[in-house]
């Protein structure tokens, strides 16, 4: 099949560009897969091309191709050959101080060390791989930092995070690869919620749905699960339900269990801030089945631990609630797994049930898990409150739990649990 070659190249170009081959403009092809939804298998029916040829152009592991396929691929993505391809590699590659700052952020992080026992070796292998390859795509290299900025915050290392994600970003930007910037973007909105910063967080994630055409349904089902939790753990709770399930159907059809077993946790949680109990428990029933399939046991204990609360308040059975509390923090226990939430709950769960010597035992090292996180510090500070009141302890005392409180939940942008202190303060007349 012959193609009429684009009129708006000068001669010289398009002279070039009937050698043998030419450059592929990597970037520019993904962001216009991702925006049309395009399949990699139709694609390469279209241009009569192997589907792993596909992958290979879209992975930067061929960057060089004949002038016809490229030719073919702009008519397939109804753009001119120009725009699919590019005069020379230095937008594309990664240069020597790119890949030797990739190396020194290996060497300075300790990252095989960090990363090896919770089973993070495949980014360590690509990360290496990717300081010693000559001619690194760019893009390559910013989806190994986002990479990286994730491996950082399943750890907690924050300021670790941010600058990983920050540099996968500002490579997105070089290169103007909108999926990368979106997943780079998403990172930064999950650091700024876990410091406290929720309204910037909240902007973040609404500004990439408004380029949603650029990620995957499974990107998008995150990207909304991200965005609901957050307006939850405000005070959002109706706003956030929403964005849940809008998530959950996503994650029905294209995500996996553990991604819906967090969804489905998360309405748990909300349905339980409406004192919704019935349906909280429904969700959170339905999570806990969804992270056993899937084996997420992390899942399946923090489900154990909300259901633990929900008895009481059920069926006021006591003793099957001992009993999933205390199997839920076994279970966190042999995972190394210590929340300011989790304790958090475990006081709560304790207070209800007059257990006050453990709950305050819980509280406080919560207390010291939650020091970097204002909001969960906000839910802690109000528990002790809560807890210190019904034992009759000092008005001041209680007064600087319900003050710390409050100051925790405004650096949080939780104005809504913000007032809800305020007014228990108000109610109890508690000066």
């Amino acid at each position: 099949m012959k193609y009429q070659c684009d009129e708006s190249l000068s001669l010289i170009y398009r002279l070039n560009l009937m050698t043998d081959k030419v450059l592929l403009n990597i970037p520019f092809i993904r962001n216009e897969i991702s925006k049309n939804k395009l399949k990699h298998w139709w694609i390469a029916n279209q241009i009569d091309v192997d589907r792993k040829t596909i992958s290979r152009w879209l992975q930067g592991k061929t960057t060089l191709v004949l002038y016809e396929n490229a030719l073919n691929l702009s008519i397939v993505l109804k753009c001119t050959i120009k725009e699919v391809t590019l005069k020379d590699n230095t937008q594309l590659f990664a240069t020597i101080e790119d890949q030797l700052e990739a190396a020194h952020s290996i060497i300075n992080s300790e990252f095989i060390n960090k990363l090896g026992p919770i089973g993070e070796w495949n980014v360590i292998e690509n990360l290496i791989k990717a300081t010693i390859i000559p001619e690194l795509p760019l893009f390559v290299l910013g989806e190994l930092y986002n990479k990286m900025s994730i491996a950082c915050w399943r750890q907690s290392k924050l300021n670790e995070s941010k600058i990983y994600a920050q540099k996968a970003k500002d490579i997105s930007i070089k290169i103007n690869d909108k999926t990368l910037k979106l997943n780079a973007m998403q990172s930064l909105a999950n650091i700024a919620s876990w410091n406290g910063n929720n309204s910037e967080a909240i902007s973040i994630y609404k500004n990439c749905l408004e380029e949603k055409e650029y990620l995957n349904n499974n990107s998008i089902g995150s990207l909304l699960s991200n965005l609901g939790s957050v307006l939850i753990e405000i005070g959002r709770t109706e706003e956030g339900i929403t964005y849940l399930l809008d998530s959950n159907k996503i994650f029905k059809s294209s995500g996996s269990k553990m991604q819906l077993s967090i969804s489905h946790c998360q309405l748990a949680l909300a349905y339980f801030d409406k004192k919704d109990y019935l349906t909280s428990k429904i969700e959170i029933e339905t999570s806990i089945e969804l992270a056993i399939d899937t084996e997420y046991k992390r899942g399946i204990h923090f489900g154990s631990l909300l259901l633990s609360e929900l008895n009481i308040y059920l069926k006021n059975d006591k003793i099957n609630s001992i009993t999933l509390l205390e199997s839920a923090l076994k279970g966190f226990a042999e995972l190394n797994i210590e929340e300011g939430q989790i304790y958090e709950i475990a006081g709560r769960i304790c207070r209800l049930l007059q257990n006050y010597e453990n709950s305050k035992k819980y509280l406080s090292a919560g207390l010291i898990i939650a020091k970097k996180y204002p909001l969960e510090l906000a839910q802690l500070n109000l528990e002790f409150g809560l807890l210190t009141q019904e034992l009759n302890g000092d008005n001041q005392l209680i007064k600087k739990y319900f003050l710390s409180s409050i100051r925790y939940f405004e650096e949080s942008d939780a104005i809504v649990k913000a007032t809800f202190v305020r007014d228990i303060l108000k109610n109890d007349n508690i000066f």
